[in-house]
């Protein structure tokens, strides 16, 4: 195999093209397993985006399977709030690839970073689509295992009508699926700063409840610029989370309606067994 030389700016243009169909361009994004480019369908000229996995982790069987895990988990949960998966395959050089639907537009987190903290109706009318879709999601064996504000994307149509978008499925995990990829005992799995206390504890009984301690992070630190948990470095923050409740949202969002309150503390709670037991019931709870 010959490894693909990768672009050294975040601006690049590439050119290759890829499987004989699509023409790569400028880079929209780099995450640990891949980058992904803005590209081209040679023969329909429609404008996607390719996620190409880095030559490093090519040979890695791991990584691959999580690599097809985002296309797998985004074609199974068919949903209008999350992303589509348009194709998948590998370079002439051996490279496996991922093409998704182009979206315009900003991530959550380039909004909150920008506004934040952010009016209850705009924080709860942007996550609640996203709720339902991880409930969908759960209905059918799907774990997300890693939200947060980058992986929620606030696409735009023609005429500037916002549609939340869920992305990045590739550290999801499948319970009660045949053939599933199982997750290692004492791993953890996705951005620690969002990990449910399970998580960082690396336990393997993983259920819908830790997605919904993740939506509740987000909706707290939407709503009030700030996380729960802050720590100065990777070790006390995830001892935080595993041992300490999270503070009351009402004691740093004085503003945000009581009910809005109780039912993100609620999916904050140390012990799973006290949180909402489901994204159904965390997301009436809201509504």
């Amino acid at each position: 195999m010959v490894p693909a030389q990768m672009p050294q700016t975040p601006t690049a243009i590439d050119g290759r093209e890829i499987a004989g169909r699509y023409r790569l361009g400028r880079i929209l994004g780099e995450g640990g397993m891949g980058v992904v480019y803005e590209a081209t369908h040679l023969m329909t000229q429609r404008q996607v985006a390719l996620k190409l996995m880095r030559p490093e982790f090519a040979d890695d069987r791991q990584t691959l399977l999580r690599f097809f895990t985002e296309a797998r988990a985004a074609t199974k949960l068919r949903h209008p709030n999350v992303i589509d998966v348009l194709d998948c395959g590998e370079s002439e050089d051996g490279l496996p690839f991922i093409v998704l639907d182009y979206l315009d537009g900003e991530t959550f987190e380039a909004l909150m970073l920008r506004d934040g903290p952010l009016p209850p109706e705009v924080v709860l009318g942007t996550l609640r689509p996203v709720m339902d879709a991880l409930a969908q999601g759960h209905d059918n064996g799907i774990l997300h295992r890693d939200l947060k504000p980058g992986n929620v994307f606030l696409s735009l149509d023609h005429l500037g009508r916002m549609t939340p978008k869920l992305l990045d499925f590739g550290v999801a995990k499948f319970v009660g699926v045949v053939g599933a990829m199982p997750t290692e005992t004492g791993t953890m799995v996705g951005t620690p700063a969002y990990m449910s206390p399970e998580q960082v504890r690396g336990q393997p009984d993983l259920d819908g409840r830790i997605d919904v301690w993740g939506m509740g992070i987000l909706l707290y630190e939407a709503l009030s610029a700030r996380r729960p948990f802050e720590a100065e470095n990777a070790m006390a923050l995830v001892m935080q989370i595993a041992t300490e409740p999270a503070p009351p949202l009402a004691s740093v969002a004085p503003d945000v309606p009581a009910a809005v309150c109780e039912a993100v503390d609620r999916a904050l709670r140390t012990d799973r067994e006290d949180r909402w037991q489901d994204m159904h019931a965390f997301l009436a709870a809201i509504s």
